[in-house]
């Protein structure tokens, strides 16, 4: 699996129009562009009634994605390219929110994400508008509910999944994946797409665009907005497959993700 970096396709996406702004500009153009995002999906849902799609969010969703890596000076390089055809689970490493953004650019998903997110102010009104699933990730039932969740999500609606087994933000991903996740890609016959994401060139840019611990969003935020250079990010996408053994598939593909820290 280590070679595949030299054998899938790569290309880079530049974020470029955030270079020349400081970090006050940033942020604001961060919190305005998600403010528009939402406008236009719920204006959408409220015209179209009964017959709205999740579907119909897709432009608006990957169209934020590429404005929140513009605005934040993101040079994003890719290797490799997720499924356009078939509806999968996306399964990777989680470092910081950029994650979201990141793979919002390149594909239309929707995410499972821990339940404080819906509080957060405009932010996890976005994500409650785009069918983000929460969870309380310290309640088995409840995450038993966003996995049962996630078959109808794409077997029925072809809509992508993305979850981070890991359960939390992590620089070097050392807590094991849990497998219930592919337990369900497993029963229901659907692919799962692995990806594993990077920051920077190093440990500290790493632990730059990490959120983790004790963190504070806006403090995070300005931190990130004022770094004059913006910042490099990869994402390397493996070959989608179907599951195996969910518990020895799961133990595979974390340990895909951490070679790539």
């Amino acid at each position: 699996m280590s070679s595949a970096i030299d054998t899938l396709p790569t290309f880079v996406t530049a974020g470029a129009r955030g270079n020349n702004w400081g970090p006050a500009r940033r942020i604001f153009q961060v919190v305005a562009g998600t403010n528009k995002a939402v406008f236009k999906i719920r204006a959408n849902a409220k015209a179209k009634g009964a017959e709205a799609k999740q579907s119909d969010c897709h432009p608006i969703m990957m169209g934020w994605g590429r404005d929140m890596l513009d605005v934040l000076a993101i040079e994003l390089k890719v290797v490799g390219h997720p499924p356009e055809r078939k509806a999968c689970l996306y399964l990777g490493n989680h470092s910081s929110y950029l994650d979201i953004p990141l793979l919002m650019s390149l594909s239309p998903v929707v995410f499972i994400a821990k339940k404080q997110l819906a509080s957060w102010p405009l932010f996890g009104d976005a994500m409650c508008s785009v069918g983000t699933v929460f969870v309380d990730r310290d309640n088995r039932e409840s995450r038993k509910n966003a996995a049962d969740a996630v078959a109808p999500r794409i077997v029925n609606d072809a809509q992508n999944v993305a979850i981070f087994p890991s359960g939390t933000t992590t620089v070097d991903e050392q807590k094991p994946w849990r497998w219930g996740p592919l337990v369900i890609a497993k029963r229901y016959e659907f692919p799962i797409q692995p990806f594993r994401i990077r920051y920077g060139s190093n440990h500290d840019q790493m632990r730059t665009a990490a959120y983790i611990g004790s963190d504070l969003f806006v403090s995070h935020l300005w931190k990130l907005a004022s770094l004059r250079e913006g910042m490099q990010a990869s994402i390397e996408f493996a070959e989608p497959t179907l599951v195996n053994d969910p518990q020895e598939d799961a133990h595979r593909w974390w340990n895909w993700c951490r070679e790539g820290l």
